[in-house]
């Protein structure tokens, strides 16, 4: 590799790595507090109805947009760190927000005069404005991320953090303020308008901090569209897979259960995303680098041993607690009316251990050229989430999701541990899978509990319990330590 990955980078300007990890917890508290206060603001104005519609107009731009995530991230970056003239980074920037205008455009006519016709017939063709504005939106936020991503190029930190920080509670404030006053289209009015805004911000504070082209003149550079497509190539293929499962599971729950059951589902893909995010951001700042850089089957064992304790350690505690609280959770970021959703939660839970230790046996593929195994894990993963859940849908109506997330990611972790022990010449550990099956019957023991205080109190006992046993209070503590002696490096 050229140059190592961004997090194993040693930011300059006096910030040290102590610092950029506070920003990034400081960012990442900001974004669920955005999150609260927009789901907040569905629930109580939209309710479970007006939710689903959205989630299926945003849906469906969702996967139109897909392509646009080619373009910024790594192909971006890594255009701007091979860029050696002086207008280099300019060119590399242009030609960003140019593909990036074009094939915004392109999506919005896929999605508005063609992927609209999947929705039901008796939709209203005037939601048709909603789905462009989903579309603009999508495209307005990857275009930040051009200038969100130069400023990163740049080691910015502090003036990204402020951005994202800023933006979103700008974006939160908007969208809850004019979904109250006018309901679903002020929704999705307000979420354009706020990227809008957003956008402004990010380019007035890359066109001070960076070489941000001035004036700003798009273009439509072949090699770098190239570039991003081939080095987007499998992120875009798995990004694919997801969008195409969650966009034919939505047409599922809509034949049968109507708006409303997406509304419920939607809240349950919420809150699920919200606290994994804890255990899965601390696998790509602290795991996935160290795939990358092990030297040899050897090293990069001991790097798989110690990802698997790290998760191991982490993640069924969280999980457990995520149980006993998630109709505490679900009322805190939606309301009562949302409780339908307990019924897919209980197997998501359920799942959720296994999938994160999946992630340490799938990282290795991606990250040591593995790519087409790893595209192939990832849409096996995808099409058994979308024709399970196609499948059980109507035997067990909106519970049927969650069963098929919880068979969906049980089986995935058993194929990419075989694949990682046959391609990598690595051997997943009994003790871990042994350990990933415990945890994960335990957490089905407390999703069938229910909500009861006693339950609460198990799910509190075994997550001290279990953090206790396998040493996760030591491990977090020595962790902080060793950031804080590389900050002061």
């Amino acid at each position: 590799m050229s140059s190592p990955p961004a997090s194993e980078q040693q930011p300059p300007r006096g910030i040290t790595l102590g610092r950029a990890a506070g920003l990034g917890a400081l960012t990442s508290l900001s974004a669920v507090v955005v999150a609260l206060i927009r789901s907040k603001a569905s629930a109580v104005y939209l309710g479970p109805e007006g939710v689903g519609v959205a989630a299926e107009l945003q849906q469906i731009a969702a996967l139109a947009t897909v392509p646009l995530g080619a373009l910024v991230g790594p192909a971006l970056l890594t255009a701007l760190a091979k860029e050696q003239r002086e207008d280099g980074p300019r060119r590399a920037i242009a030609a960003a927000l140019g593909w990036l205008v074009v094939l915004g455009l392109l999506a919005s006519a896929v999605a508005v005069g063609g992927l609209f016709y999947t929705l039901p017939a008796t939709w209203s063709s005037g939601l048709r404005p909603l789905l462009a504005l989903a579309c603009l939106t999508l495209t307005l936020a990857a275009a930040s991320n051009v200038g969100l991503g130069s400023l990163t190029f740049d080691q910015a930190l502090t003036t990204t953090a402020r951005l994202q920080i800023t933006t979103g509670l700008l974006t939160a404030l908007l969208v809850a303020g004019a979904t109250a006053a006018a309901g679903l289209v002020g929704q999705f009015l307000a979420a354009a308008l706020a990227g809008a805004l957003s956008l402004a911000l990010v380019l007035r504070a890359a066109r001070r901090a960076t070489r941000w082209p001035s004036p700003l003149q798009p273009r439509l550079d072949r090699g770098y569209l190239r570039h991003a497509l081939q080095l987007g190539a499998t992120s875009l293929v798995a990004a694919l897979a997801l969008q195409g499962a969650l966009f034919a599971l939505r047409a599922r729950l809509e034949q049968t259960g109507g708006p409303s059951a997406n509304g419920q589902f939607q809240a349950a893909w919420a809150v699920g995303a919200a606290y994994l995010g804890v255990v899965l951001a601390g696998m790509g700042s602290f795991v996935f680098p160290r795939y990358a850089k092990a030297k040899g089957a050897a090293e990069l064992q001991v790097q798989l041993d110690e990802a698997g304790r790290f998760v191991l350690r982490l993640a069924p505690p969280v999980v457990f607690l995520a149980i006993g609280f998630a109709d505490l959770g679900l009322r805190v970021m939606y309301s009562h009316r949302f409780d339908a959703a307990l019924g897919v939660l209980k197997w998501q839970f359920a799942g959720d251990v296994a999938k994160c230790l999946a992630w340490v046996y799938a990282g290795p593929l991606l990250y040591r050229g593995k790519l087409r195994l790893y595209v192939v894990t990832e849409a096996l993963a995808s099409l058994a989430l979308g024709l399970g859940s196609w499948l059980l849908i109507p035997e067990q109506g909106l519970a049927g999701t969650g069963l098929a997330y919880f068979l969906t990611y049980v089986g995935y972790l058993a194929l990419t541990a075989a694949v990682a022990r046959a391609r990598l010449e690595v051997q997943p550990r009994p003790r871990h899978l042994a350990l990933a099956a415990l945890a994960t019957l335990l957490a089905l023991g407390l999703s069938w509990a229910g909500h009861t205080l006693a339950a609460r109190a198990a799910a509190v006992a075994l997550a001290l319990a279990w953090g206790w046993r396998s040493g996760l209070g030591p491990q977090l503590s020595a962790l902080v330590r060793a950031r804080r002696r590389r900050g002061a490096a």
